[in-house]
């Protein structure tokens, strides 16, 4: 049954607190700048990728240079780049577009033509998921970043509300990632009812906590205790 086999985090600690994730899981990041999600999003990459897993990693606020900079140390084969900003955020500036003139790299990346059309981006993403199989990871790096270019949160939650069933009954684990101070109490409520995982970071002063906020079939009962966090060396461990 979907949701009965564990995987990990790529963070023991997290994993400990959460009992792993489950296959099915849509997992809403809540964040705060500063608090280091970017080496969260790595760890469970690195994770999936150790397990020979698909991973797709669906990008509205980062290049794609830069992304396969940034994961050109870690095994390629299995990842895929969905680039939404090139002609998005980028507004296809020819800075952005040469990426494509001499790519040469061993991770594969699919430029998408219209992200900022919802309906346009929702159906090459549905081309895309059903070329890949169970137990695939998803990171959709920023729904601040779609309602930037959607311009309305109800967008947003109609692709949400399609895909978390679509992604679950697929038997994949997806993280979704949003700015929290950036979008409204009652988009956020929705998006958490939906999804079966919701991890906020934040920061207070120089201190950094995590705290599980739902976590559906889960039943340690610290799961929900803030955890203090340090960051050291790209270790994450829980203090």
């Amino acid at each position: 049954m979907t949701g009965s086999i564990s995987e990990s985090t790529g963070i023991k600690e997290l994993d400990n607190l959460l009992g792993g994730l489950f296959v099915g899981d849509n997992v809403l990041l809540e964040t705060e700048v500063g608090t280091f999600s970017k080496l969260f999003i790595e760890k469970f990459i690195e994770e999936g990728l150790r397990k020979n897993r698909e991973v797709v990693y669906i990008s509205f606020n980062s290049s794609p240079l830069t992304l396969v900079k940034r994961f050109e140390k870690i095994n390629t084969e299995k990842l895929t780049i969905l680039d939404c900003f090139t002609e998005g955020k980028g507004h296809g500036e020819r800075i952005f577009q040469k990426f494509y003139d001499k790519d040469v790299s061993s991770i594969k990346v699919i430029k998408i033509e219209l992200p900022q059309v919802a309906d346009y981006f929702h159906r090459m993403f549905d081309q895309i998921t059903g070329d890949k199989g169970n137990y695939t990871r998803y990171i959709f790096d920023s729904v601040t970043g779609m309602q930037e270019l959607w311009g309305d949160e109800s967008k947003i939650q109609e692709f949400y509300t399609h895909t978390c069933p679509m992604l679950f009954d697929m038997k994949t684990i997806a993280y979704w990632v949003l700015d929290k101070h950036v979008h409204s109490t009652t988009f956020k409520a929705n998006l958490e009812h939906i999804g079966q995982v919701t991890i906020e970071l934040s920061r207070v002063d120089d201190e950094l906590f995590l705290q599980v906020k739902s976590a559906t079939k889960r039943y340690n009962p610290k799961i929900y205790s803030k955890q203090k966090y340090e960051i050291q060396n790209s270790t994450i461990t829980f203090v």
